[in-house]
């Protein structure tokens, strides 16, 4: 249950809104009834509801999916992938690899997007996608001859990858080389489309 004190400026469809949001995460297949439970938790709603009551331009960054977000999240989540392959938690570091491939791709997609024109419905649904050849279409790329075997493996890549604790040095190695390797990553391809 989740007690939120409103304060006179905010609208009832915003509110419900943030609550219809939170509440469709029940829907997605595999979550609550098999015991899964999402991070996201009621306090980060109400943190984000506290600081648009208070004008925050803070809250209204959070929700902004704009190609600069997804710069920084690529760059972070790379970052943290090296940081736990060197501390042998070789897992947590794929999962985290195929997140810097994917929110780069959606870095090159969200400069697509036009103010004051309304976007096709079919292509804005299938930008909310963790598959990475979509996303690489979505962006309009074409993978060079000398990457495609690296993309090849990146591709492989899936959110559910989270749920795969057998990833080992051995699978990791090659993986982040593909994403991450100076002057022949992926990762570094495709910030030249930024």
């Amino acid at each position: 249950m989740v007690c939120v004190f409103l304060h006179k400026s905010v609208s009832w469809s915003i509110l419900s809104l943030l609550f219809a949001l939170i509440a469709q995460l029940d829907r997605v297949p595999g979550f609550e009834p098999g015991g899964c439970r999402f991070e996201s938790c009621s306090v980060q709603l109400i943190f984000l509801v506290e600081k648009f009551i208070a004008g925050n331009n803070e809250a209204n960054q959070l929700t902004l999916f704009s190609a600069k977000k997804f710069q920084k999240l690529s760059e972070n989540r790379l970052r943290e992938a090296r940081a736990l392959e060197k501390i042998h938690e070789y897992p947590g570091a794929y999962y985290l690899g195929g997140y810097v491939i994917e929110c780069g791709l959606k870095a090159i997609i969200a400069k697509k997007f036009k103010a004051n024109a309304i976007p096709d419905h079919s292509y804005v649904r299938g930008v909310f996608t963790h598959n990475l050849t979509e996303l690489l279409n979505r962006a309009g790329l074409i993978v060079p001859k000398e990457l495609k075997a690296r993309w090849g493996l990146i591709s492989k890549w899936t959110e559910q990858s989270r749920y795969d604790l057998s990833k080992s040095k051995d699978d990791l190695k090659p993986f982040l080389k593909a994403i991450d390797e100076k002057g022949n990553g992926l990762f570094e391809w495709v910030k030249k489309h930024w």
